[in-house]
């Protein structure tokens, strides 16, 4: 799709806005309400959302108005490229949900080896844990690291973690606008090789900051680390047009198993790097220096990794 890279970005700021807010609102509520108040009320959010999604979530686009005249319930219409089911008024009926049965022996019809042996899943996959490794890190670990390194409260340090996240929104939509505009429709360039010039700033640009980090260590100062980090952010961001909608260029019916596939290996990928990094503090007496050591490596086995193995030519249907 032209706008896939752009919806990606859209979505992927809204990561980094939600981060914004957590990190704005949770000080304040945890002060006035205690700390069950924060699990409590971003518990009740993500409810309200889940309910709003029931609702009025879709599994297909509404038909575009003048597409065509409206057609009977049960008619199927051509509507971009796929058919939809439409009633007297030419709004998209929902087909009915399969249940538990009927998904459960469809899980015999997915060819897990094809997926388990393509290249271009084991590229998306490194390539998402690689991101991961860092954006958790700086989700659970940045005021931290303001705070032990140089000495801030933690009210300044989770303030010196804003400007980053702001970053990673504008990077985010940056990298949907770039890909889809300028590179595939404007430069007229392979979607493979805008793919891996997008995920190559991704994996790059952290990569770049964290050594700089690693190299001068405190004597960094406050700002010229948080400039660091809100190039580190910014830049990793440009993964919402690199693996973040990878998995639709390769696969149709399998795109969700794909990328559910991929986050399940970054998370423990990136868990696995939390717990690292309170290791790695514990045994350097609050030394960050060595763990940015290695989100350089992660960050570059990523970038060959996709380099070398993503291809976006559908592979499965």
């Amino acid at each position: 799709s032209a706008l896939r890279s752009r919806y990606w970005g859209v979505v992927s700021a809204a990561l980094a806005v939600g981060s914004i807010a957590a990190y704005e609102l949770t000080p304040p509520l945890i002060d006035s309400r205690g700390w069950a108040a924060a699990f409590e009320v971003y518990g009740a959010a993500g409810v309200a959302l889940a309910l709003a999604w029931a609702a009025f979530g879709a599994s297909a686009p509404a038909v575009p108005e003048g597409c065509r005249e409206p057609k009977l319930l049960g008619d199927s219409v051509a509507d971009g490229c796929e058919l939809v089911d439409v009633d007297a008024s030419g709004a998209a009926v929902e087909p009915p949900l399969p249940s538990l049965a009927d998904a459960w022996a469809s899980m015999a019809d997915v060819p897990w080896r094809r997926i388990g042996a393509a290249k271009p899943v084991w590229a998306l996959t490194a390539a998402h844990a690689s991101n991961s490794f860092f954006v958790y890190f700086a989700l659970a670990w940045l005021p931290s690291y303001f705070a032990r390194t140089f000495g801030m409260t933690m009210a300044d340090a989770s303030a010196a973690t804003l400007l980053p996240f702001a970053a990673g929104a504008v990077g985010s939509l940056a990298a949907g606008v770039v890909c889809d505009s300028l590179l595939v429709e404007t430069l007229g360039l392979p979607l493979t090789r805008a793919r891996k010039i997008m995920q190559s700033i991704a994996c790059a640009g952290p990569a770049a900051a964290m050594l700089a980090l690693a190299t001068l260590g405190a004597d960094a100062g406050a700002p010229a680390a948080e400039a660091l980090f809100v190039f580190g952010l910014g830049s990793a961001a440009f993964s919402a047009a690199g693996f973040g909608c990878a998995a639709q260029d390769i696969a149709t019916s399998y795109a969700s198993l794909i990328y559910g596939a991929s986050s399940a290996v970054s998370v423990v990928v990136a868990a696995g790097g939390q717990y690292l990094t309170g290791v790695l503090l514990e045994r350097t007496d609050g030394d960050f220096v060595p763990f940015f050591a290695l989100i350089v490596a992660v960050e570059l086995a990523g970038l060959a990794a996709f380099c070398a193995w993503w291809s976006s030519e559908p592979e499965f249907e």
